[in-house]
């Protein structure tokens, strides 16, 4: 039943569909290549199932902007809190001393914001990284009760120019259409310091290594049913693949905005 045990939503399947290869390497198509996962998202979550990957708060500099570099440590690990299994057992703790060496060497103009609470503790539901190279594929996720959906996308999706990064990805054809006509919405609740056309709202830092580093950032979309049923999720070609956390809360703000058609215009502060 929805909210048994959970303070999330309840998901009821999990059915993913494909044919074909992967347009990279030529090797059929791997299914299922999603899975709800056993254990809840928090700081510190496993969010790719065959990557070591794990969500961590954003890093932004002392304008407010996304400033990260790539291996560059973070503070934040020193908040984090281990991944908990719906059984209550934890896994993907942090390393041991990555907190405090991410605070010792990390740089001066960086700051960590605070991670999404309303993704804390929620059902999630991951993918293989080989998705982002599938041109059939899609998935489908039905929950048994009112559900928010929240979509985590890798900032250089459909954009991989230098400084993509920095800025929100893009959507639309060829393989990312689905995003535009399923009515995402970018989902603003005040963790990003400066909010522009092109940095539009949360963000999730993605710790590739889970060694105390950030190396990408995933945007934060939403999508709300309001009676139970199903979304279905397409492919993406570029970037970590994303992730679906679930949820029975709503958007906690009202600044939630939808994705212009054909993405946000281009000139991020210090972007592409």
């Amino acid at each position: 039943m929805c909210g048994a045990g959970w303070s999330g939503a309840a998901v009821v399947s999990v059915r993913d569909q494909g044919a074909g290869v992967d347009y990279m390497s030529g090797d059929p198509i791997t299914l299922p290549a999603a899975q709800l996962c056993t254990n809840l998202f928090r700081n510190g979550a496993q969010i790719i199932r065959n990557r070591q990957h794990v969500a961590r708060p954003a890093v932004f500099d002392s304008m407010g902007r996304l400033g990260h570099k790539p291996s560059d440590p973070i503070s934040a690990l020193g908040k984090a809190r281990s991944n908990v299994r719906t059984n209550g057992s934890g896994t993907n703790k942090p390393p041991p001393g990555a907190a405090e060496e991410g605070a010792k060497n990390r740089q001066g103009s960086h700051d960590a914001s605070g991670f999404p609470a309303y993704l804390e503790g929620q059902q999630y539901v991951w993918f293989l990284q080989d998705v982002r190279h599938y041109t059939n594929y899609s998935c489908n996720v039905t929950v048994d009760c009112p559900s928010t959906f929240y979509l985590l996308v890798d900032n250089r999706v459909n954009d991989y120019a230098r400084g993509s990064e920095y800025d929100d990805p893009t959507f639309g054809p060829p393989d990312t259409q689905w995003v535009l006509d399923g009515g995402w919405k970018r989902v603003n609740t005040g963790l990003t310091p400066l909010v522009t056309p092109t940095c539009a709202g949360d963000y999730v830092g993605i710790d590739e290594g889970n060694n105390g580093t950030i190396n990408q950032v995933y945007a934060v979309y939403a999508k709300t049913l309001r009676h139970p049923g199903s979304i279905t999720l397409g492919t993406e070609f570029d970037g970590n693949i994303y992730c679906l956390v679930v949820s029975t809360n709503p958007v906690p703000a009202a600044n939630a905005h939808k994705v212009p058609r054909g993405g946000p215009p281009p000139g991020p502060p210090g972007g592409k």
